[in-house]
């Protein structure tokens, strides 16, 4: 195979694609890039097995066509060190040898066959559920809800984001059993009956990343084994988690008694600031409201410190002392763009639940998340 492209196009592309590469696995084939080059157009595949992800991407020139494994640590170090230029590709057919050169010099890698790579783009179309959503809103439902994820083995399938597709809505959850979110969009979907499908936390941060550099139409297909989303001349593919998602609505607290309003920006200033000096035990920022006033305090007795500061908010309710791991509430904070967000709470034992105000995000506008309290000393 032979083909010329600008170094620049060929670098975003292999290093959006060779985050999925494992350098762990078993196969050593699995380290390598695969290029097919036919009728000007370069297939790019590159998978651990659990995760793949095929990109298409249009050449200068060509003057043959073919397939090659090409070694992925090599030529990502190689094409990291190019200013934007025209190179050309060669691969020898019997020996797979590699030659990148451009205008000054040229280098050879050692390549191989395709042959021992596996068959990582079958999909069983008799079973597969299909639906289609914008990559933006895609983004925003993963981004929103990945802080959540768990991370411990013990709970597998919280070691994702669901997907709950009902023929009239969209809903999209995460947990660990101490934070909740979920965001539920009124959608018009494709299936007839509720389906669902949860996809693992390595994969979604995978995903997130292909889709900030796309604005296309995502078409997902699925079925109780594997995910494929089509965005434009990319096919990102993942196994789903298999297993039944905790019921999530019956956590959600109901008829929330007090209600706060505070600015989120000053509010995570606030945390952060205060934070420092949190017990490195259990990380506890503790949330005093008082008539219009929030007080945040935390303190490690062990090194004698302590801080404490104050925002103006808007209160309905009896006042209310609540204590939060900080962590949390950053991550959550982190997660919303809105202006102001609306925290709810029935007690200072019980979960309490954030709520975006005024926001312009679709996702945040149908979006609740859950916080499980420190209890107070």
């Amino acid at each position: 195979m032979k083909f010329s492209i600008q170094s620049s196009q060929l670098n975003s592309l292999l290093q959006t694609a060779g985050k999925i590469i494992n350098p762990k696995n078993p196969l050593p084939i699995m380290e390598y890039f695969i290029f097919e080059l036919e009728n000007g157009r370069l297939e790019v595949t590159v998978s651990d097995q659990e995760t793949t992800q095929i990109s298409i991407i249009d050449v200068e020139s060509m003057s043959e066509s073919g397939s090659v494994a090409v070694p992925s640590r090599i030529i990502l170090e190689v094409l990291k060190e190019f200013s934007d230029q025209m190179i050309t590709f060669e691969s020898n057919d019997s020996s797979f040898e590699i030659n990148l050169s451009w205008e000054s010099g040229n280098i050879n890698l050692p390549g191989q066959s395709i042959c021992g790579y596996p068959d990582v783009k079958k999909k069983n179309s008799d079973t597969l559920n299909r639906i289609a959503i914008d990559s933006n809103k895609l983004y925003d439902l993963i981004n929103t809800t990945l802080f959540a994820t768990s991370d411990k083995d013990n709970r597998v399938t919280m070691m994702g984001v669901f997907f709950d597709i009902a023929p009239e809505s969209t809903t999209v959850v995460a947990t660990d059993g101490f934070k909740l979110v979920k965001i539920a969009l009124p959608d018009s979907n494709t299936v007839t009956e509720h389906t669902s499908f949860i996809i693992p936390k390595r994969p979604a941060i995978n995903l997130k990343t292909l889709l900030q550099k796309e604005n296309e139409k995502v078409e997902i297909e699925f079925d109780n084994k594997n995910i494929h989303f089509t965005i434009g001349d990319n096919t990102f593919i993942c196994r789903t988690i298999e297993g039944r998602y905790p019921n999530y609505n019956s956590v959600i607290p109901q008829n929330n008694t007090n209600t706060i309003i505070v600015d989120r920006v000053a509010l995570l200033s606030s945390i952060k600031k205060v934070s420092i000096c949190s017990d490195k035990s259990n990380d506890l920022v503790k949330i005093q409201v008082i008539g219009q006033k929030m007080i945040l305090q935390a303190r490690d007795i062990n090194f004698y410190v302590a801080a404490e500061d104050s925002l103006v908010c808007n209160h309905n309710g009896n006042d209310i002392t609540i204590g939060f791991k900080f962590k949390h509430l950053i991550d959550m904070l982190t997660a919303f763009s809105s202006e102001n967000i609306e925290m709810q709470f029935s007690d200072s034992t019980r979960a309490g639940l954030f709520v975006p105000v005024d926001s312009d995000n679709e996702c945040e506008q149908n979006s609740v998340i859950l916080l499980m309290p420190i209890t107070l000393n």
